[in-house]
């Protein structure tokens, strides 16, 4: 074996981590990266809730704004998501507090 046959084994060998490296790198940005969030079983500082959204607000004025009624989670949820395609998707399990009766009013998701 010559020298230069193992210089061509190390710059060959060279190039394929290197190029292992950057799909790595590729794969990390565009699928993992700022793309999750977490809250295991600790308290937070705001409470989660489900809200279940109604459609009256197609009588109601301003139109942007939609009531929802409102279930707190209580403390120490399991909150896990991912953002993929312009949506979020999450599993959220928790024991659900009392019933709000106040309306609540925001954007509809």
């Amino acid at each position: 074996m010559s020298v230069f046959e193992i210089i061509g084994y190390v710059v060959v060998i060279l190039a394929g981590i290197a190029a292992g490296l950057f799909v790595l790198v590729c794969l990390y940005a565009n699928l993992i990266h700022q793309r999750f969030e977490a809250i295991l079983f600790r308290k937070t500082q705001r409470r989660l809730s489900l809200a279940a959204w109604h459609h009256t607000a197609l009588s109601q004025t301003p139109k942007d704004e939609w009531p929802a009624s409102d279930w707190p989670i209580n403390e120490r949820p399991f909150y896990l998501s991912y953002q993929a395609f312009g949506r979020r998707f999450f599993i959220m399990a928790g024991s659900l507090g009392d019933h709000r009766f106040n309306a609540i009013k925001g954007e509809h998701p």
